[in-house]
C-alpha cells in the first residue's frame, strides 16, 4: 500500500495537473524535468539549452533603456552592470515553484531572471525581467536611487534545499548554494539571485558609491 500523501502533497500534486492542463508542449517538457525521474526526465543540458534559446530571444538591455527613458549617453558613470540567473522557488511558500541539483551538482530553478544595473551621475537605475520557464509568467520592473540613498551594494551565498523527484515515487532533498545581489537602502534591501561571479563589479559600484558620497 502506498503511504498516504500530506496535505502539502496533495496542493502540490493539484497544483501541478492544473500547470500541466495549461501548459504548452516545451512547457510540459519543463515540467517533466523538474518532476520526473533522473531516468525519464530530460537532461540537464536539454533544459539548460531551453533556458538559452529563450534568453536569445530577449534584447532585455533594450527593453531596460526604453523603459528608463533616458539616453545611453547619460549613463555612463561606471559601464551598466547585468546579473542573471536561476530564482529561488521556496516549495513551502510556493507549492508549484521548481528547483532541481542536476547530475552536474548545479542548481536550477524554473525561474529565471535578468537585472540590469544603469549609473547617471545622481542616480541608479534598476531594471528586472523574469520569466517562468513551466508556465507563461513574466514580470517587469524597474527601480531608481539617488546614490545618498544607497547604504551599500553587497554580495552573498545561501544555501538552499533543491528537491529531486527518485524513480521509486520518493523525493530526496539536496542542499546547494547560491548567490546574491544586494542593494542596501535605509529600512529596505533588493536583493537578485545569480550563478555569477559578480565580485569585480560589485566593487567597481561600492567604489562609485563611494565617490558619490565624497562629493556631498
Amino acid at each position: 500500500m502506498a503511504p498516504a500523501l500530506s496535505p502539502e502533497q496533495i496542493i502540490r500534486n493539484q497544483h501541478l495537473a492544473l500547470l500541466k492542463k495549461a501548459a504548452n508542449a516545451e512547457q510540459k517538457k519543463v515540467i517533466k524535468y523538474f518532476t520526473g525521474c533522473f531516468l525519464t526526465a530530460p537532461k540537464d543540458a536539454v533544459y539548460d539549452q531551453m533556458v538559452s534559446d529563450k534568453l536569445s530571444k530577449l534584447n532585455t538591455r533594450q527593453l531596460a533603456l526604453n523603459k528608463i527613458g533616458l539616453d545611453e549617453d547619460q549613463l555612463k558613470e561606471i559601464p551598466d552592470v547585468c546579473l542573471q540567473g536561476f530564482q529561488i522557488d521556496w516549495w513551502k511558500k510556493e507549492v508549484t515553484g521548481f528547483s532541481k541539483v542536476g547530475k552536474d551538482r548545479r542548481w536550477r530553478s524554473g525561474k529565471y531572471a535578468i537585472v540590469h544595473l544603469f549609473f547617471s551621475a545622481t542616480q541608479v537605475y534598476l531594471y528586472r525581467y523574469s520569466f517562468c520557464m513551466y508556465s507563461d509568467e513574466k514580470k517587469e520592473s524597474t527601480e531608481e536611487y539617488f546614490y545618498r540613498d544607497i547604504t551599500n551594494f553587497s554580495t552573498s551565498s545561501e544555501t538552499v534545499q533543491a528537491y529531486a523527484p527518485t524513480c521509486t515515487g520518493g523525493v530526496k532533498v539536496v542542499s546547494s548554494t547560491t548567490n546574491q545581489f544586494a542593494l542596501i537602502v535605509p529600512g529596505d534591501k533588493y536583493y537578485c539571485e545569480t550563478q555569477q561571479d559578480i565580485e569585480q563589479s560589485v566593487q567597481a559600484m561600492k567604489a562609485k558609491l563611494r565617490e558619490k558620497k565624497n562629493e556631498r
